[in-house]
């Protein structure tokens, strides 16, 4: 199993952060707390959690949330384990609400709708619905517009790709609309992605507007050819 700290590749951010390799799938888990009030909420919680809840625990922070991008087992596979390691709610698009991991704690669960804001602490988490990859799929933004800011991308955008739309509840078309949304986004945003697929744990949307071909692409034709929609 893999477990990798790699927070100190990452930049640096007025909130806490950290971002840890886990999983068979090199899945990466995310923490962002509130300095001021040491709250904490942790994004796609599924692997290695006594080690990561026991780290954010000696930083003097205690999460209380999870925040979820979509319903796949290597995202969500951490409930119902962090409502017994204190997180008080976790958070979900409104489209998985008949998820069974949902029937497994259903008094611990919210539904998301797109432009919701969830408090962390006294930090704002928007929430943006970007259907594709499955029907309920939500990237997180995190910070002042006017200074740097995290985008959580779940497997909607990683690093260089996007994700699979060739599973089941899988929607090119609105891949394709998601991404542009992603891409008219402005100011100094990171994507911070749902798996570890490229060089880089993490990078710029200004650079990946460039380098990224999934998010370059503004041809819905030549969009659907893109490799990574299967792979």
């Amino acid at each position: 199993m893999v477990y990798e700290d790699v927070t100190d590749t990452a930049p640096c951010f007025p909130f806490y952060f950290r971002q840890v390799l886990a999983g068979p799938h090199e899945n990466f888990h995310y923490v962002l707390g509130d300095p001021a009030t040491r709250e904490a909420a942790v994004v796609d919680p599924a692997f290695e959690l006594e080690r990561l809840f026991g780290v954010v625990e000696r930083d003097g922070y205690r999460i209380k949330a999870a925040l979820f991008t979509h319903g796949h087992w290597d995202h969500i596979g951490g409930v119902p384990e962090v409502f017994g390691r204190g997180v008080e709610t976790a958070y979900l698009h409104a489209a998985a609400r008949d998820h069974a991991k949902v029937a497994e704690a259903p008094d611990r669960f919210r539904f998301l709708q797109d432009g919701d804001r969830v408090l962390v602490g006294d930090l704002v988490v928007e929430a943006l619905h970007t259907p594709g990859h499955q029907p309920e799929s939500m990237c997180f933004l995190v910070g002042d517009p006017d200074g740097p800011r995290a985008l959580f991308g779940g497997d909607t955008l990683f690093v260089d790709s996007c994700g699979r739309t060739d599973f089941p509840g899988g929607d090119t078309d609105a891949m394709f609309r998601s991404l542009a949304r992603l891409r008219a986004l402005q100011g100094d945003v990171t994507v911070f992605p749902g798996h570890h697929y490229a060089q880089h744990p993490s990078r710029s949307l200004e650079a990946q507007k460039a380098e990224n071909p999934a998010l370059a692409t503004t041809d819905r034709e030549a969009f659907g050819a893109l490799h990574c929609l299967t792979h």
